[in-house]
């Protein structure tokens, strides 16, 4: 798990890359397309009537994995992986070491730290 040096480094990556200040990671899940296991009803059926597992991930601004969770069954949603993983849970409890906000150049604002969902 990312420690809070590690996200201040990403951070800076998607600041120096791609101009986008205070973003953690980008973050998105694709469905890979898997044979119907026996008798499992329609727990691994997706909405494009196929059978899937969803693969959830988080990448830096070298689109390297940071976080992954691999392995939802294809009737879920994107958002219900999400706050069933790991990683959401951790995200909701306050326990992923992020950074504070930051005081916006030239300004007295502060800017929180932020994941960008693709």
């Amino acid at each position: 798990k990312p420690d809070r040096n590690i996200w201040l480094d990403i951070a800076e990556g998607y600041r120096e890359q791609w101009q986008f200040p205070n973003c953690l990671g980008a973050i998105d899940g694709k469905h890979v397309l898997m044979q119907a296991p026996p008798k499992n009803g329609s727990r691994f059926h997706n909405y494009k009537g196929t059978f899937s597992i969803i693969l959830l991930a988080c990448v830096d601004a070298n689109y390297k994995f940071v976080l992954v969770d691999i392995g939802a069954e294809g009737h879920n949603s994107d958002g219900g992986v999400f706050k069933n993983s790991i990683f959401g849970q951790s995200l909701e409890k306050g326990t992923l070491d992020l950074p504070c906000p930051v005081e916006i150049p030239g300004t007295t604002k502060m800017l929180p730290f932020l994941f960008y969902w693709g």
